[in-house]
């Protein structure tokens, strides 16, 4: 089928390059005799068929580009929704499941939304950021941006709208006050919706994972657990009812649980206890985590809890790890300190990045995602991480991107300078003597978390040798350093020797 219908496209092209009186390929260049409304009819065809095609999809997107800033909005979006129907095998290159032609048509698309978005109604809009998220492409910004702008409009939206709305946001660790409480309150005030919302049970249970995972119990996620949700636990999904346990478990992991909760918790894992052939891989490990953390909420905790968080166990279920740059690093890092350490570890349902087994201490590197957008704050499920992994008598040390990313060479240089002024400590100097490096922020948050008899002055010293060679090869090459005055006090030459006489002391 796939064959047939991509043939068809083809000689569509070949056809059109014909009637002009071209003998031209006609993959590559009998697109171009398409018009854009030819085009986008072809996109929807292909994505309704499941062509998955990588090359024609690619001379497709780079036909249409051109062609999106010149046509109404809502035509850019039907071939933004035909993208979207697609089954993308996800690739690493950007982090995103879309080539690179097809994010730049993205990039193009996403400009046009930012500027024309009032083109189109509610319906369009909230589609667009639906496809959005399941292409794995689409800008926090943006949605803020454009929800800001119709956030007095929101009559106008569905409450299926409403409800992605929250989704979407969730989606983007997006935890904007404003957003979440005006939808909330429209969907609460308005009757009409709130029934809508009310007799679904799959809005019901992606009202209550959205609020939970934003941190966000208000009244509407108050009046879905406590009046709407216990009259649905035994018409729900196995799906669903896995979605459901595990947000309760995030949202409510500060809390006591009282008794409609626990009520409903220990019904919902009866019921999912049957259907565990019917949940994927990682709706099992959501489980085995909300599990982990009932063994300290339900008081007590049944024997057939136990049983069924042991069956999951023994399944031994593997994610493969994605690892950082910023990993590899500290790695290197915890080799020149002599300190015993293993890597990819797992500490009850979570793989660790790095852990000292002799001091029971695990290591996280933590990227963006792991906090809410634009904030310091870490994101309710790596909170809930934390906590299982501490529950289970293990220290946590959290070495997070904002240690170490877009650290400037003055904040360094300030930095280590007040250090070796002042008398600092033996680790500290290694941390003057690396400077500009990042590393040198993510040493020092593993030196002042772990004991001090862990990492010895002999240790530091190799360390602060190696990467002032390290340093000097980069500067030869012209990587990362640029011209500097050589006359100033807080230069890495002198700093670097200032550490040395610390760490000879």
């Amino acid at each position: 089928m796939t064959t047939n219908v991509t043939t068809a496209v083809v000689g569509t092209a070949a056809a059109a390059a014909a009637r002009r009186g071209r003998q031209l390929d006609p993959l590559t260049a009998g697109l171009k005799e398409l018009t854009f409304r030819e085009l986008a009819a072809a996109a929807e065809t292909l994505a309704k068929t499941k062509v998955t095609d990588g090359n024609l999809w690619s001379r497709l997107c780079d036909r249409l580009k051109p062609e999106l800033k010149s046509v109404h909005l809502g035509d850019a979006l039907r071939v933004v929704h035909a993208l979207a129907k697609v089954p993308y095998k996800k690739v690493r290159c950007a982090h995103y499941s879309v080539t690179p032609l097809q994010i730049s048509l993205m990039n193009v698309v996403e400009k046009i939304v930012l500027q024309r978005h009032h083109a189109v109604g509610s319906r369009a809009i909230t589609q667009y950021f639906i496809d959005a998220t399941r292409l794995q492409y689409i800008e926090p910004n943006t949605f803020q941006a454009v929800v800001h702008s119709r956030i007095d409009d929101l009559d106008e939206f569905s409450a299926f709208d409403l409800c992605f709305l929250l989704h979407v946001a969730a989606k983007l660790r997006l935890a904007d006050s404003a957003i979440i409480d005006k939808v909330s309150q429209e969907i609460l005030t308005n009757d009409d919706k709130y029934d809508i919302v009310c007799k679904d049970k799959a809005l019901v249970a992606m009202l209550i994972r959205s609020l939970a995972f934003l941190q966000h119990r208000n009244e509407l996620f108050q009046k879905l657990v406590y009046t709407r949700l216990p009259g649905y636990v035994y018409v729900l999904g196995p799906q669903e009812m896995c979605n459901v346990i595990f947000s309760l478990v995030v949202a409510l992991q500060d809390e006591e649980y009282g008794p409609e909760v626990t009520n409903i918790v220990k019904v919902l894992l009866d019921r999912v206890a049957t259907h565990l052939h019917e949940l994927v891989d990682i709706e099992v490990n959501q489980l085995c985590i909300s599990l982990f953390n009932l063994k300290h909420k339900l008081r007590p905790f049944d024997d057939k809890y136990q049983a069924l968080l042991d069956n999951i166990v023994t399944l031994n279920m593997n994610f493969p790890p994605s690892t950082s740059k910023m990993q590899y690093k500290i790695a290197r890092l915890l080799d020149d300190l002599k300190v015993k350490h293993k890597s990819e570890q797992r500490i009850g349902p979570y793989v660790m990045d790095y852990i000292l087994p002799q001091l029971k201490v695990a290591i996280e590197v933590n990227g963006y995602s792991h906090f809410y957008h634009q904030t310091k704050d870490f994101h309710s499920v790596t909170r809930l991480k934390y906590q299982i992994v501490r529950s289970l008598g293990w220290k946590v040390l959290s070495v997070n991107y904002f240690d170490w990313k877009n650290r400037s060479r003055q904040i360094a240089s300030e930095h280590a300078a007040g250090l070796a002024a002042g008398g600092v400590h033996t680790n500290d100097c290694v941390v003057a003597a690396l400077l500009n490096a990042p590393i040198a922020a993510v040493l020092y948050v593993v030196a002042n978390q772990l004991d001090n008899c862990l990492i010895v002055p002999e240790n530091c010293a190799v360390v602060a040798m190696k990467v002032r060679i390290t340093l000097s090869r980069q500067r030869q090459r012209g990587r990362y350093w640029e011209r500097r005055d050589s006359r100033t006090t807080n230069s890495p030459k002198q700093l670097l020797l200032t550490s040395q006489r610390h760490l000879e002391v």
